[in-house]
């Protein structure tokens, strides 16, 4: 009597990496400094354990762990601090040799915006006619404390800049 043992086979093609989120977005102010996003949970579909390596090419993005076995998660830290006014846009891929529909893609979008502080606000003078009125100072300050450009200009003939 022969004994015999049938397994059947596995496509690569049926086994598939789950990532989740798929997008990651958010505004922030200019001078904030890191944010954390949520885990990103990395899941095998088709076998029981696969292993995966997490990869972005911007430095604003530091990922951990770099590498793992599925089921699992990676952590994004964001780092606002070294971004400038504006869109950055920018992906983690999470690849795994073999699998099908490597690599898995969460897209980054941040968003900074510039805000500042006017003080004062509004300036009122009651002066008679015919005086002068004194130089008056303006503060403009940056919500995120850091430094940034402006421009300053006036709309009438009776004042200077």
């Amino acid at each position: 009597m022969v004994n015999s043992c049938s397994e059947t086979p596995v496509s690569t093609k049926d086994i598939k990496i789950a990532v989740d989120p798929q997008y990651v977005s958010g505004t922030y102010d200019f001078g904030s400094s890191s944010i954390e996003s949520p885990y990103i949970k990395v899941n095998g579909i088709g076998a029981d354990s696969i292993y995966f390596e997490a990869s972005t090419t911007a430095d604003w993005i530091t990922l951990s762990p770099k590498s793992g076995y599925t089921p699992d998660s990676v952590f994004a830290k964001i780092s606002l601090s070294s971004l400038g006014d504006g869109q950055h846009i920018d992906t983690i891929f999470i690849t795994a040799e073999g699998v099908s529909n490597s690599p898995g893609i969460v897209e980054v979008e941040i968003n900074i915006i510039t805000r500042f502080s006017l003080s004062p606000q509004r300036i009122v003078y009651f002066v008679n006619e015919g005086n002068n009125i004194n130089d008056t100072s303006l503060i403009i300050e940056s919500g995120g404390g850091k430094e940034f450009s402006y421009n300053v200009s006036e709309n009438s003939d009776w004042m200077t800049i």
